[in-house]
């Protein structure tokens, strides 16, 4: 069954495809989901106990589905929206950098994790500053490194 995230994103997604859309909705839906996720990765990964409970299932379903809507966002933006996107990228993958020791053994999240840096690489890097280039190619050296 869907998540509400992948439902949305599916949404997202065949507005993209279809760009003789009214360009405004485009904008702002892409800018509501984005602030919701990064609110939920937030909310969760900063929690006080997550480093408790990071394991359970519930939390890393939870987990997979803000990040697997990440790379279908990630995979998806266009051109136009990849600075905005990174904006509220940026966060998240440097948080991502320090959850890869929490979940070491748990390859559908490191799956996901590598997912994510590589469509940035993939599809963002030749569009980003050279500042937030090199913090992507710090990230991705980083994750070699580890």
């Amino acid at each position: 069954m869907p998540t509400f995230f992948t439902h949305l994103h599916t949404h997202i997604h065949n507005m993209h495809g279809h760009t003789h859309t009214c360009t405004c909705l485009n904008t702002r839906a892409h800018k509501q989901l984005l602030e919701s996720l990064q609110a939920r990765f937030s909310a969760l990964v900063l929690s006080q106990d997550f480093r408790s409970v990071c394991h359970k299932s519930e939390v890393k379903s939870v987990l997979l589905s803000i990040l697997e809507s990440m790379c279908g966002l990630a995979s998806s933006t266009r051109i136009a929206f990849v600075q905005e996107f990174f904006t509220y990228l940026l966060p998240i993958l440097q948080t991502c950098i320090k959850l890869l020791p929490l979940y070491e053994e748990i390859d559908d999240v490191i799956t996901v994790v590598l997912e994510l840096f590589t469509l940035v690489a993939e599809n963002y890097i030749v569009f980003l500053n050279k500042v937030r280039c090199l913090l992507v190619g710090r990230f991705i050296l980083i994750i070699c490194n580890h």
